[in-house]
């Protein structure tokens, strides 16, 4: 007991010289020394819908109140510099290890701590800072030590706020002694639209708007230059990794600039600076609008033993040429994390050069994945079964697999000269650049030759004659040619899934190709599996003929004995060898 009692004596004597050692810590850290201690002032809103309430509270913290701001990037922080204007804000350092990370506020209120190393004496503006994009959500200025400061009022933070409608609401603020009220309006919209408030005739029950006092607020529609595109990127590709980039910027003389880069991933040290022989190179900046232009060959000159990357960065005018652009706050011949772009664009724009003309690169049309189904369906399906319905049903009575195999082949061209019309009707022309479309040409002429081939055919002749040399002819050409435009229209098949994975980057494409291979795999397991048995009934059939004796009743019930044909054939092959039969009597 009494060892209980001396253990809970001792655990109660640390904590309190715990809690004792804490306190005295912390009254050592922050002092009450500086002349801004009880500053006050409210945030200017530059952008994100930022506003909120500053207050001093002592040497090494602040306080923030009814703060509101839209989510920014994933390091939005507390910034300090010496000045607001853009050079010196970038240059700027964060007061605070507090980040106000991928979050909305909305009339929240906190305290903040400075960084160990940071006094008050080093911010002359304290700002809110998106590091990522090197964007001010919006700042407020401290004033010099020993000076006099009336911070002005800024329209930014209001005493009440009414919601009109889901994305339109009012602030306001009313100042009855001074006889003033401030009125803000805020409206999630686009920038083509405009908003409007006023006050309403008291009188009126109807049409409020007639001989109102209303306010108009919109943008015109002349284009208008962000203040964050210190610079302006164009990329030759799909994305910008993996591409030859172009950079234009404005640097700190006024010059305009333009370098080129190679870009192999998506961090500073990924952009590679590249010499390509630029001409006639304008860069400059009218009103916050970047523009650039320059001049270069279709093929760099460069030698065949020469590996620079700018050497493979060639242009062919007959094909699409796909184009990404980006802006971003600063470029500068030094890259770092901060020249990294803000805006870009969310997808390529394909330019015709030889046309003269550019259209935004889009997800795969539905005409188009309808031009690529009809013709898995020709060359798949309907095509390869008129080829084996030739080739292993002649042994069925009739002629059902001629029926088939006439049925099945115009069937499949049929489709594949619909299909055609959809592409060419989707992609406004008939482009013969791509590999795929070549295969496919070739492919629908062998196609389109066999049904000529097949009119023009030589009679067959009869059983037990030769045919004649016409005939095998046609025969060795009809036979291989189809095996031709299969072969070569499955080739078109793959060429057609590499161009749709290359020009709409299907998520789907390589997915899709093995699953054409795996159903073409299956055909030919199926051909080889047919092919031996066809192989083994004309030997079953041989050895049948060979064996045949007078009153043999197993025939092969491939032969139809009711067909003139065959019974003149049979005829023909007993004439063909002697044979004699002689008869005796069993008894005398």
């Amino acid at each position: 007991m009494y060892n209980s009692k001396s253990s809970l004596l001792l655990l109660l004597f640390l904590i309190n010289s715990f809690i004792f050692f804490c306190n005295a810590d912390s009254g050592t850290k922050c002092s009450n020394t500086s002349s801004l201690i009880g500053f006050e002032s409210n945030f200017t809103m530059v952008q994100h819908q930022l506003r909120g309430h500053f207050k001093i509270l002592d040497d090494c913290s602040f306080q923030v109140s009814r703060f509101d701001m839209l989510s920014g990037s994933s390091d939005v922080v507390f910034w300090g510099a010496v000045a607001v204007d853009f050079s010196n804000i970038t240059r700027g350092f964060p007061i605070s290890d507090h980040r106000l990370n991928q979050t909305t506020y909305k009339n929240a209120s906190f305290s903040i701590q400075l960084l160990p190393n940071v006094t008050w004496d080093q911010i002359k503006v304290l700002s809110v800072w998106d590091v990522t994009t090197l964007s001010d959500f919006g700042h407020l200025t401290l004033p010099t030590n020993g000076s006099d400061f009336y911070p002005s009022r800024v329209h930014t933070m209001f005493d009440n706020c009414k919601n009109l409608s889901g994305n339109y609401r009012v602030r306001w603020s009313l100042n009855v002694e001074d006889n003033w009220i401030e009125i803000g309006l805020e409206a999630a919209t686009k920038t083509m639209n405009y908003m409007a408030f006023g006050w309403a005739n008291p009188k009126g029950t109807k049409e409020l708007m007639l001989g109102a006092d209303i306010a108009v607020a919109a943008f015109t529609e002349e284009a208008r230059g962000e203040k964050k595109s210190g610079y302006l990127a164009i990329a030759f590709g799909g994305e910008m990794v993996n591409s030859y980039a172009y950079v234009g910027w404005i640097d700190n003389a006024g010059k305009g600039r333009l370098n080129t880069y190679w870009i192999d991933g998506k961090d500073a040290s990924n952009v590679h600076l590249t010499n390509e022989n630029l001409t006639h190179v304008r860069c400059k900046s009218e009103n916050g609008i970047i523009t650039f232009e320059f001049t270069r060959p279709f093929n760099p000159s460069c030698s065949s033993h020469d590996k620079k990357k700018e050497c493979k960065n060639i242009l062919d005018p007959t094909t699409p040429l796909r184009v990404v652009w980006a802006m971003g706050a600063k470029w500068s011949e030094h890259l770092s994390e901060r020249n990294m772009h803000s805006v870009t664009s969310q997808r390529p724009v394909r330019v015709m050069l030889m046309r003269g003309s550019s259209e935004a690169e889009q997800d795969l049309r539905p005409v188009l994945a309808v031009h690529g189904f009809m013709m898995f369906l020709a060359w798949g399906i309907l095509l390869p079964g008129g080829i084996l319905a030739a080739r292993y049903l002649k042994h069925v009575k009739g002629d059902g697999w001629y029926q088939i195999h006439v049925y099945l082949q115009y069937s499949g061209l049929a489709i594949i000269l619909l299909a055609v019309l959809f592409a060419v009707a989707e992609l406004h022309g008939f482009f013969v650049s791509s590999l795929h479309v070549k295969f496919g040409i070739a492919a629908i002429f062998c196609a389109c030759v066999q049904p000529v081939n097949a009119y023009l055919r030589p009679k067959k002749p009869d059983h037990g004659v030769e045919a004649s040399s016409n005939r095998i002819i046609w025969e060795y050409f009809h036979v291989n040619v189809g095996r031709g435009a299969i072969v070569v229209g499955i080739a078109a098949l793959f060429t057609g899934m590499k161009h749709l994975g290359e020009r709409y980057k299907g998520e789907n494409v390589h997915g899709l190709s093995w699953a054409l291979i795996i159903w073409f795999l299956i055909g030919a397991l199926i051909v080889i599996y047919l092919e031996y048995r066809e192989r083994q009934r004309r030997r079953d059939r041989f050895l049948a003929r060979g064996n045949w004796v007078l009153g043999n009743v197993e025939e092969d019930d491939s032969v139809d004995l009711l067909n003139p044909h065959h019974a003149s054939a049979r005829t023909g092959s007993q004439n063909s060898g002697l044979m004699e039969v002689q008869l005796e009597p069993l008894s005398r």
